[in-house]
């Protein structure tokens, strides 16, 4: 239920500060994390392991580690990654798969004598929320808009959606602030430093909206089924982790002394491929979201 369209425009300032470059440190992209531990555990059992799903890109260092998941049979599990040992372009994994099984929240699963849907209250908040989120509007207004959403009938489940839209106008106005950043003068170090403070805010708000969404499930005591899995989307939900966590790296690469050319391009072009991939992912219409979302009718 993550709203939509809110963060594929946050790098309108960022990507005029900086020429693309290449990063002095060397990284493993989700793609080759994905392809080395799907081998290593094909190699360890003798068969071919099913495909791997990591977040995000990792540095080739011994020691730095990933958390991925497969499917195994319709169910997801977990999988830790630890890289081992780098020699020049190669590195060596040590991949173990979870003995147990996740849900779409990373949790035990809930009984099935559980509700599967919102309360009348919870799902009325809900359709307000998606449809307020695509609008473009002043943070004070949306704020504004996000506190009424449960009108006389507010409760918990109320609060946890109303607590979501919050997160969303509070990263519409740190993309705001990120956006003016640039011309606020004062050198590039008063900007880099302006640009790190937003992306912090953007980064801790991306997880608000995260938790939300899991204290709605939550609150609501939902089982699995439709309603749960349109909360719970993992790729929706991975999309945005994986903006959060670029944005959060970016910021530390931007406060850093002294950044150099290839650190700030490698920082834009994290930020850039980020938010294209939130953008693809948020091509879908109200209408459309308005009917995934009546999955939580009553």
């Amino acid at each position: 239920m993550i709203a939509k369209k809110r963060f594929a425009t946050v790098l309108l300032s960022v990507l005029a500060l900086t020429t693309a470059a290449c990063s002095e440190k060397k990284m493993l992209s989700e793609k080759e994390l994905e392809t080395q531990s799907q081998a290593a555990l094909t190699k360890a059992v003798g068969a071919q392991a099913p495909s791997v799903d990591c977040p995000d890109e990792i540095e080739a260092k011994a020691g730095s580690s990933a958390r991925c998941r497969m499917t195994i049979d319709g169910k997801a599990f977990g999988v830790s990654v630890k890289v081992t040992e780098v020699e020049g372009l190669n590195a060596k994994f040590d991949v173990k798969v979870d003995e147990k099984p996740l849900d779409t929240a990373g949790a035990a699963a809930q009984p099935a004598d559980h509700p599967t849907t919102l309360s009348p209250a919870g799902f009325t908040a809900l359709r307000k929320f998606v449809t307020l989120s695509r609008k473009e509007l002043k943070t004070s207004t949306l704020r504004s808009r996000c506190g009424a959403l449960g009108g006389d009938d507010a409760d918990e489940q109320v609060a946890r959606i109303q607590a979501a839209c919050a997160s969303i106008a509070d990263i519409t106005g740190a993309t705001g602030r990120l956006e003016r950043c640039s011309t606020a003068g004062g050198g590039q170090s008063k900007v880099l430093g302006c640009l790190a403070d937003q992306l912090d805010q953007i980064s801790a708000f991306s997880r608000d909206a995260l938790q939300a969404s899991a204290d709605l499930v939550k609150s609501a005591g939902l089982a699995a089924g439709a309603c749960r899995a349109y909360l719970l989307d993992p790729a929706e939900r991975r999309t945005l982790r994986r903006f959060g966590t670029a944005a959060e790296r970016s910021a530390d690469v931007f406060r850093s002394p002294s950044p150099t050319a290839a650190q700030l391009g490698d920082a834009v072009n994290r930020l850039e491929v980020a938010s294209l991939r939130f953008a693809r992912s948020t091509t879908s219409s109200t209408i459309t979201e308005l009917r995934q979302a009546s999955a939580c009718q009553p």
